[in-house]
């Protein structure tokens, strides 16, 4: 037997066209969004890929989006900063430019160094992907307190130090334990500190909770 349903409870269970409308838009506005996501992780070197057919639109391939990588693929010509192993260098980090990819997770870069009689030069070396990172924004607006870890600039690299004094002039004593050392800074010559890890920079406070 058929139930019939009066002409009422017919149109309460079609869904009104405004409806369909909106949730067409609605869909579309997520594919879109996703879309323009993949473009800027792909701007970076990341892969990415769906569950199943990778040219589907269908709302669940957007469900089943993935990661397939999230190693930082460095360009050429692109701003960097580099390490060394040695002792004395250790925890500095070089200003430098990309300007070749050697394959096996190398890199050719170009830094400056000291030279003869107080110069400088450009200097290029091969390093690998544990000892490169992306060049770290300084922030000028940015005021230091006593034992603030922070990083200095001076023989051509970036050096950790800790804050023990704030002077007049916007000028600091910070100690460097690497050296053993304290000298007199400008604001200028200091910036943040801040370490590249999984991808993504930590601050002192940060970097602590993840040890």
């Amino acid at each position: 037997m058929v139930e019939r349903r009066s002409p009422g409870q017919q149109s309460k269970s079609r869904r009104s066209p405004e409806k369909e409308v909106a949730d067409y838009h609605s869909v579309t506005g997520v594919l879109i969004f996703f879309y323009f996501y993949c473009r800027s992780l792909a701007y970076y070197g990341v892969s990415v890929y769906f569950d199943g057919d990778p040219k589907s639109t269908a709302p669940n391939a957007v469900s089943n989006f993935r990661k397939k990588t999230t190693r930082l693929i460095f360009r050429v010509c692109q701003k960097v900063e580099i390490s060394f192993e040695e002792n004395r260098l250790c925890g500095v980090w070089f200003p430098a430019v990309v300007v070749e990819d050697l394959g096996g997770k190398l890199l050719l870069v170009e830094y400056k160094c000291a030279w003869i009689n107080g110069g400088e030069k450009l200097h290029r070396v091969s390093v690998d992907h544990h000892h490169i990172r992306p060049s770290l924004t300084k922030f000028k607006d940015i005021s230091f307190g006593s034992l603030d870890k922070v990083d200095v600039f001076y023989d051509f690299g970036w050096w950790s130090g800790v804050v023990t004094r704030n002077l007049a002039y916007s000028r600091y004593l910070v100690y460097f334990k690497n050296t053993n050392k304290v000298k007199d800074l400008g604001h200028r010559e200091l910036r943040s500190y801040a370490e590249w890890k999984d991808d993504k920079w930590l601050t002192p406070y940060e970097v602590s909770n993840v040890i």
